[in-house]
C-alpha cells in the first residue's frame, strides 16, 4: 500500500491527460505507471483483474483504494493537502455553476481518429492509430470468449470503441463540440477584462482541465482549424495560453507527439519483454569474451597487482 498515489496512465490517453494535469495543478506528486495502449496492456489479465475491469486508463490506487475514472481521480486529488486553489469550487461559490456547466459539456470525449476521415484527409499517424482501433475491437471479442467473467466490463469498452467508427454519432459529437466552443468564446470575452482570466474565473479549475484537454485532442485529430483557429480568436488565445502553462507543458503538451506518446511506450514494452533474452545473450557474450581473453585478463590482473605493490610497499597483501 503506497502513501503516494499510483497513477496507471498512457501518455496519449485523453483521460490520462486530465488526471495528470490535475496532479500538476495541485502540486501533488504521484508514482507513474505507464500503460502501453498500442501493445494492448489494458487487456492483460493482471490489469483487468487488479487495476480496472473495464480495461481503461487512467486508474489510480492510493492507500488501498482504487479510482477508475478521470473525474473521480480529479475530485480525489482536489481533496489532498495542497496550497493550490481548488479545482472543484464549493457548491456555495459563485463560480460553481459555471464550472459545473462546462464540466458537463466538455465531458464529451469521442474526438478521436475517425473525425479526421470525415473532414480532412487523414495523416499517416492517424491512419496507424485507426488500424490500432480496429485491432482493439477484434482483441476485445477474442478476450471475451476466453474470459467470460470479464465480459461485462469489456462490453462497455467495446461500445465506446464502436462509436469512433459510427459516422452519424461522430458528426453529432462534432456539432456538440462546435456549440460548446461557441459558448466558451462568449465566456472568454467576459473574462478578457481581467489580466489573468480562465474559463470561469481567475483560477484554473476542473472546467479548464476539461476544455484544455479537449482543445489539445481536437488539434491532434486535425480539427483545430475548423472548430476554433479560423473563427474563434478568443478560444485560440485561451489555448495558446494553456500551452504556455507550466503544468500543461509538463503533463500534456507531448501527448500530441507521436514519437513520445506512441513510439517510446512501444519501444519500452519491447525492451521490457526482451529483457530476459538480452540478459542471457549478454551473459553468454561476456562468458565467451572471458574464455578467449582469459590470458589477457590474467596478465592485466597481474600487472595491476604489481602496480599496487609498488605504490603501497608497506601494505601486507598476504
Amino acid at each position: 500500500m503506497s502513501s503516494v498515489p499510483v497513477l496507471y496512465h498512457a501518455e496519449a490517453s485523453f483521460y490520462s491527460q486530465r488526471a495528470r494535469l490535475s496532479f500538476a495543478e495541485k502540486g501533488i506528486k504521484y508514482k507513474s505507471h505507464v500503460i502501453n495502449l498500442m501493445a494492448g496492456e489494458v487487456h492483460e489479465e493482471w490489469f483487468l483483474r487488479k487495476i480496472n475491469p473495464k480495461g481503461q486508463v487512467p486508474a489510480m490506487e492510493h492507500q488501498g483504494q482504487f479510482y477508475r475514472d478521470s473525474c473521480d481521480i480529479i475530485e480525489y486529488v482536489d481533496t489532498l493537502p495542497s496550497n493550490k486553489p481548488k479545482l472543484c469550487p464549493d457548491d456555495s461559490s459563485d463560480m460553481s455553476k459555471k464550472v459545473g456547466y462546462y464540466r458537463e459539456k466538455t465531458g464529451i470525449h469521442q474526438c478521436f481518429c475517425r473525425l479526421v476521415w470525415l473532414i480532412v484527409p487523414p495523416s499517416p499517424d492517424c491512419q496507424r492509430l485507426g488500424s490500432r482501433f480496429t485491432a482493439v475491437g477484434k482483441n476485445l471479442t477474442s478476450l471475451q470468449e476466453k474470459s467470460p467473467d470479464l465480459v461485462a466490463g469489456l462490453s462497455e469498452r467495446k461500445g465506446n470503441t464502436d462509436i469512433i467508427f459510427d459516422e452519424e454519432k461522430v458528426i453529432a459529437i462534432l456539432n456538440d463540440v462546435d456549440g460548446i466552443l461557441g459558448k466558451s468564446k462568449r465566456n472568454c470575452r467576459n473574462r478578457k477584462r481581467d489580466a489573468e482570466y480562465w474559463l470561469c474565473g481567475k483560477t484554473f479549475t476542473i472546467a479548464d482541465i476539461y476544455l484544455s484537454c479537449l482543445l489539445h485532442r481536437l488539434t491532434f485529430v486535425g480539427q483545430a482549424e475548423r472548430l476554433f483557429l479560423s473563427k474563434r480568436p478568443l478560444v485560440t488565445d485561451y489555448y495558446n495560453r494553456v500551452l504556455l502553462r507550466k503544468s500543461f507543458r509538463k503533463e500534456c503538451v507531448y501527448a500530441n507527439n507521436m514519437f513520445w506518446s506512441m513510439f517510446m511506450p512501444m519501444l519500452r514494452a519491447k525492451v521490457k519483454k526482451a529483457r530476459p533474452f538480452l540478459f542471457v545473450v549478454s551473459a553468454i557474450a561476456i562468458g565467451v569474451i572471458a574464455y578467449y581473453k582469459k590470458e589477457e585478463i590474467i596478465d592485466l590482473g597481474n600487472e595491476m597487482f604489481v602496480k599496487f605493490r609498488s605504490l603501497f610497499p608497506e601494505v601486507d597483501t598476504d
